[in-house]
């Protein structure tokens, strides 16, 4: 059972995927928005991913990303969020967040270059989450970044 609701899952994330590719327009550059994000007693220096776009090309395609740099993915509502590898080439730390509050740190997520699209491994929040905080791996054990640590936002 489990085995087809992940075939299921993943065929619709490719068809998602695809819908996005011919009706957003990946070739067109992006408007960037900033903002700072304060863990405990660490500030990043983030790019917004707040629109669908944004959110699909997140940091795939990037050789490297600045130590207290990261991309913040803001949804909507509260909801179940899932992330894949795709197009990426550094390890990340994925860190799910809902109301201002960790509630998960997916740590050292590796790149899958020889992976097709099918065989990428998804990363879900252990429960809903309305923002995900991307950042270079190793660094939430780095500064003790755990569930129930407060964030900050400032535009």
């Amino acid at each position: 059972m489990f085995k087809n609701w992940m075939i299921v899952a993943t065929i619709v994330i490719l068809a998602i995927a695809l819908v996005a590719y011919y009706f957003f327009d990946f070739g067109k550059p992006l408007a960037v928005k900033r903002a700072r994000v304060l863990v405990n007693d660490r500030t990043f220096n983030v790019e917004v991913a707040d629109s669908a776009p944004q959110q699909m090309r997140g940091l795939s395609g990037r050789e490297s990303l600045p130590e207290d740099s990261g991309m913040l993915f803001v949804f909507n509502y509260a909801g179940m969020q899932s992330f894949w590898m795709k197009d990426m080439r550094f390890p990340i730390d994925i860190i799910w967040i809902k109301s201002e509050r960790i509630i998960g740190v997916e740590k050292n997520v590796p790149p899958q270059p020889d992976k097709s699209v099918f065989g990428l491994k998804i990363y879900t929040s252990p429960e809903p989450a309305d923002r995900v905080l991307e950042i270079n791996a190793g660094l939430a054990d780095k500064y003790g970044f755990k569930p129930g640590d407060t964030i900050r936002f400032e535009p």
